[in-house]
């Protein structure tokens, strides 16, 4: 079957099998569960392919580039060391803002270099394996919709980015795919990485996550990790409802001891910046 033929095929599948159930997570964790890992690589490779596409032809959203310009200092490299970022998004919406400060053009050094960026599948594989105690961090929970061992992103010219996708689509496999769902097996190190991020974190704000039933263990175990938490904001324009879902996860440390449901400061509003906190 031909590379097209073959990206056609499966696209029109995974539009078809995304159908019939709530979420693509939903299909995801389906596929999982129930150890059908053809299809569930198909999925992992259909949905790089769409994100991937998608940030091809659109910029990436504003307030990433506004996060930058405020929290810069001296230069582009000067990223502030008492913030770190844990994502569930499949997107590399970072790195590309990140690039037009930078300019350096490659996402895997973009990410594992200057943002400090690690997943599951990062293991072992780059020079500085472990977390930065003491600096700018990102974690990705759910990995990221790149391939890790060739770069077509910022090599594609305007009006290639068809052809880009049949190439990448060609080159994917379940060792290069970047994408890794938050409830799959997490490792030893990858768990001391989440440590190191959030041990000192004392304050919280959750933007656009609504946690799902289906993510609640790995959930639980970032809010374990947060042995100083005092305070959280939720932005949100749901912001009551990702209170509620939020209860669930915290620890009982947080819970009975530090009382964090009392100190959780909604905000249900659809900003055009992601908010910081005046404790910044």
């Amino acid at each position: 079957m031909s590379p097209i033929k073959r990206l056609i095929d499966d696209l029109d599948w995974l539009r078809n099998s995304v159908s019939n159930h709530a979420t693509i997570d939903t299909l995801a964790k389906k596929l999982y569960l129930t150890k059908n890992e053809h299809d569930y690589q198909r999925l992992k490779n259909g949905l790089l392919v769409f994100l991937f596409y998608e940030q091809l032809i659109h910029s990436p959203d504003p307030r990433y580039d506004s996060f930058f310009a405020s929290v810069l200092q001296e230069n582009a490299y000067d990223l502030p060391k008492n913030i770190s970022i844990i994502s569930w998004n499949y997107d590399f919406q970072l790195e590309i803002a990140y690039n037009a400060y930078v300019r350096d053009g490659y996402l895997s050094r973009l990410s594992n270099h200057h943002l400090s960026s690690h997943d599951k599948l990062s293991e072992g594989i780059y020079n500085n394996p472990y977390i930065k105690e003491d600096g700018f961090n990102l974690l990705k929970l759910n990995g990221s919709a790149f391939i890790s061992d060739k770069e077509f992103f910022f090599n594609c010219q305007k009006g290639e980015e068809v052809n880009t996708i049949i190439e990448l689509y060609s080159s994917l496999s379940e060792r290069n795919n970047r994408i890794s769902f938050a409830w799959e097996r997490i490792g030893k190190q990858f768990e001391k990485r989440i440590e190191d991020c959030v041990s000192e974190a004392e304050i919280l704000v959750i933007i656009g996550y609504s946690f799902p039933f289906f993510n609640r263990q790995v959930d639980r175990l970032v809010f374990e990790k947060m042995y100083k938490l005092r305070k959280i904001y939720i932005q949100d324009p749901s912001a009551e409802t990702v209170k509620l879902s939020l209860f669930p996860v915290l620890s009982n440390t947080q819970l009975n001891v530090s009382h964090l449901e009392s100190k959780i400061i909604t905000l249900p509003i659809d900003a055009k910046q992601f908010f910081f906190p005046p404790e910044l």
